[in-house]
Order: structure tokens, then sequence, then C-alpha cells
């Protein structure tokens, strides 16, 4: 899942997700689950910790690489470290992005089918109860965010 939010892709098929809701909801919420819990673990202050590492040693490098390219003369300015910042930035909140997309949708996707069903059907109280429950996990994920410190 981290890699497919990292890379902007859809952390599970359309297909995968539709199949799963009309046959296997409990599928379904696992897969929602999973990508909400992605953006928490990243958060988690181990995990962010690293990350903010790796973070800046990309930019201890990057600002070396611009100091030996600016070092031979003027005019030779270029900003890796500030596109860097921007750039780790930008994916944070991509990454957040797609994984609150790709949740809204389903659990609307999810509350819209079991709503409809009869009272009788097995599975549409706890679908439904499951579904609110996912709702206010997103609402908290989106809330907090990715913030890698020292990037905006």
């Amino acid at each position: 899942m981290k890699k497919r939010l990292w890379a902007g892709e859809k952390p599970v098929s359309d297909q995968k997700m539709q199949d799963a809701v009309n046959t296997d909801p409990s599928t379904a919420v696992s897969y929602i689950r999973r990508v909400i819990a992605v953006i928490h673990y990243l958060n988690s202050p181990i995990v962010m910790s690293c990350l903010i590492n790796i973070c800046n040693l990309i930019r201890q490098q990057l600002v070396m690489i611009e100091d030996v390219w600016q070092a031979p003369g003027p005019n030779r300015n270029v900003l890796l470290s500030d596109s860097w910042d921007e750039f780790i930035a930008y994916q944070m909140q991509k990454m957040i992005g797609g994984a609150d997309d790709f949740a809204a949708t389903w659990l609307a996707r999810l509350d819209t089918v079991y709503s409809a069903r009869p009272d009788s059907d097995p599975d549409k109280a706890s679908v439904l109860l499951r579904v609110r429950t996912l709702h206010a996990y997103r609402v908290d994920m989106v809330r907090i965010g990715l913030q890698v410190a020292g990037y905006p």
C-alpha cells in the first residue's frame, strides 16, 4: 500500500474493490482500513523520525551537489535543495489525497450499497457500522496529514 500511495497509484484496483463491495464486504473494509492505517503508520513517531532523517540526508546531498556545481563560477545557480523541499511537501500531500480519495470513494460506495439492502441482510448492520468507524478514521487522517518536520 505504501508503495502504491507513494507512486500516486490507486491502492487497490476499482474492479477488485467493486467485486469486494458486492460479494465480500469484509475484504472491501479491510482494504480501506489498510490504506488509512498506512498513513497512521507513517505518522508514528519512530517511522516519522526515520522518514525525516532520510529526507534530511537527501537534502544534505543535494546541497553538496549545489555547492560543487556553483563553485566554478557565476550564473551556475541551481536550487536542488529548494526543489527537494517543494517535492517532499507535495509528495506528502499527494499521498494523503490519494488515500483520502480512495477511502472516501469506497466508503461512500459501501454505504450506498448496504443502506439499500433489506434489514434482514446479515451483513448490513455490521458493514454500515464499520463504514461509520472508518469514516471517522479517514477524517482524522486528513486532519493530521503527513507533516515531515522542516518541510512545509
